[in-house]
């Protein structure tokens, strides 16, 4: 029997919000069961690259209820293990696959950062799509305090995704792989579009202008800061740095490389003082840009009862990826 794939690739990157970390707490179980349906039928896809999970084992009943796999060898390894870095915080991150789309991990290919700069941490992996194509994913997460923290780590997801891929077999070394990484950024992205008029802009408006200074924007809000005589307080405006880093690195960010409009990914839940923004992306490397299809964010009562995030998914054209197995 021949099985048929189609040549939508959905990419999805969600932020659990505590997933396992405190399982005895009131209602914990019910919360992730939501979350399992949310990704089983009311966001469904091929790969998810996740964030915040509490261990390995939870991670990995995760996937196991999906009915989709996540296990992998290093380098020089013949066992296989978790794509799961559980960070130094225990915050963890991972990587997820749907064997039923044609979907396999390559051999050698999964990386974990744990002892790298990262406040979390990152996992990839290489995905063999079929018809000679693979597929380099990664999840992220980046550290909560801002800057100089973000910027470093902003860095070092450049040089993950975009440059030749040290710790994977010898057939890839000096090798660029297309690529895509889903992260909560924790800050909005520095992408910027060209107008008609030939200037360039940021593609995300700034969510902070406008607003009244809080304490908490000390986090949020980049040095030096812009005194506002009113109050004496700064002018709140969104630290752009990381984002910066990122698209002048190679790094683009689906919404804005397919010139649609901004969603908010978080900022509805009410220990979240900032107001509604976009902090989970999905970005590609350049060998990646002429696949992307589409990119939408889910919203549904199962998604806002159980995570202070909401999932974005972009869409991949199978048939446009390039073929880099090699030869």
């Amino acid at each position: 029997m021949t099985r048929t794939v189609r040549d939508e690739l959905t990419i999805g990157t969600w932020n659990l919000w505590e997933h396992g970390m405190y399982p005895k707490r009131a209602g914990e179980h019910e919360r992730y069961d939501r979350q399992a349906r949310v990704m089983a039928d009311q966001a469904r896809a091929h790969v998810w690259l996740l964030q915040e999970i509490g261990d390995a084992a939870s991670f990995v009943a995760l996937a196991e209820m999906l009915g989709m796999d996540c296990m992998a060898a290093a380098s020089g390894e013949s066992a296989t293990s978790p794509v799961f870095d559980p960070g130094g915080r225990g915050f963890g991150v991972g990587v997820m696959w749907d064997p039923a789309a044609g979907i396999s991990a390559v051999p050698g290919t999964l990386r974990v950062f744990t002892r790298d700069v990262f406040f979390h941490g990152v996992a990839s992996v290489v995905l063999d799509l079929g018809d000679d194509r693979l597929l380099h994913v990664a999840s992220g997460h980046a550290t909560p305090w801002g800057a100089p923290q973000n910027i470093a780590e902003a860095k070092r997801w450049v040089s993950i995704m975009t440059r030749p891929n040290r710790g994977l077999p010898a057939e890839f070394a000096g090798r660029v792989l297309p690529g895509v990484l889903g992260t909560d950024s924790n800050a909005v992205t520095g992408d910027r579009v060209r107008r008609e008029d030939g200037s360039w802009v940021y593609h995300a408006a700034d969510p902070f202008e406008g607003q009244e200074w809080i304490a908490d924007m000390v986090y949020q809000v980049p040095l030096p800061y812009e005194r506002d005589e009113r109050t004496g307080y700064p002018v709140p405006r969104a630290d752009r740095g990381a984002g910066d880093v990122l698209w002048a690195g190679g790094l683009h960010d689906a919404a804005a490389v397919l010139g649609l409009p901004v969603v908010p990914t978080t900022g509805y839940h009410p220990v979240d003082p900032y107001g509604p923004r976009d902090l989970d992306h999905l970005r590609v490397n350049t060998a990646l840009l002429g696949a992307l299809a589409d990119l939408t964010v889910v919203d549904t009562e199962d998604v806002r009862a159980s995570s202070d995030h909401r999932p974005k998914q972009l869409t991949l054209r199978r048939s446009l990826i390039p073929r880099t197995i090699p030869s």
